[in-house]
């Protein structure tokens, strides 16, 4: 199946209309093509705000920057003939005028932290659909230095793998992934039942070096920048035990 076919699809897979086989299609393709899952989130967007009891809402900074970033992406596709998805680009902004939502940022509203928001709940995102097609790795493997080694020349550059075994923390092994459009290692270690994704991506804001957290659907996540390289652990871990470990793997990373 190709990302064509698929789109024909996307409507019915939402709806439960399709048969097992179709079914599994669309998961397996959707595993391995992340414009598509970005896509799926597209509508599933549109469904969640069509199927909302109250139609005039308040929406979040994080969700209005991700659909200015939808509409971009869409805008940067105009001259490929994939009428679905300027379809579903069109009809979140059509939804969003209707609503009476704004872009258009107040005086004095925050800028850079908006877009850690962002990569935040992009981080989240990937890793939920990681889990829910229980595609963790790539490479399956405790030896951080075959982990390590097998990221070489695949990205710009080339992770810490650090080994955790110490501090309770098992090796599962890693995955190249794309976070916010950002090619991205993801490396994934578990802890009795709860498992730790990292992933790192080139920063943004190299400069920033502070240890910030988040929460997203259950989710806490940990972040920070180091040299060129900035660095995202998600996880249901305990907040507190997780940061405890990001202090830990940022002082060795």
């Amino acid at each position: 199946m190709n990302c064509q076919e698929l789109e024909a699809l996307l409507s019915p897979y939402l709806d439960g209309e399709l048969d097992a086989a179709q079914r599994r299609s669309v998961d397996e393709h959707l595993k391995d093509c992340a414009g598509c899952r970005r896509q799926l989130e597209d509508y599933q967007i549109l469904s969640a705000a069509l199927e909302a009891p109250g139609m005039r809402l308040a929406a979040s900074d994080t969700l209005k920057q991700r659909i200015k970033n939808q509409l971009r992406e869409a805008d940067a596709r105009s001259n490929r003939p994939q009428w679905p998805r300027w379809a579903a680009a069109a009809a979140v902004a059509v939804l969003v005028v209707g609503m009476g939502w704004t872009f258009l940022p107040h005086p004095g509203a925050p800028g850079a932290e908006d877009e850690d928001d962002v990569m935040v709940d992009a981080a989240v995102d990937q890793q939920e659909h990681a889990v829910t097609a229980a595609h963790l790795t790539d490479l399956a493997s405790g030896d951080a230095a075959e982990v390590q080694a097998w990221f070489k020349g695949k990205l710009a550059y080339t992770p810490p793998v650090p080994d955790l075994k110490a501090q309770g923390y098992e090796l599962v092994g890693g995955r190249l992934d794309e976070v916010h459009g950002q090619p991205a290692a993801a490396l994934t270690y578990k802890h009795d039942a709860d498992y730790v994704t990292v992933f790192v991506c080139s920063a943004q804001k190299p400069g920033d070096k502070d240890l910030d957290t988040d929460t997203d659907d259950d989710y806490h996540v940990v972040y920070w920048t180091k040299g060129s390289m900035s660095f995202w652990m998600i996880s249901k871990l305990d907040p507190a035990a997780l940061k405890t470990l990001a202090a830990g793997l940022q002082q060795a990373s």
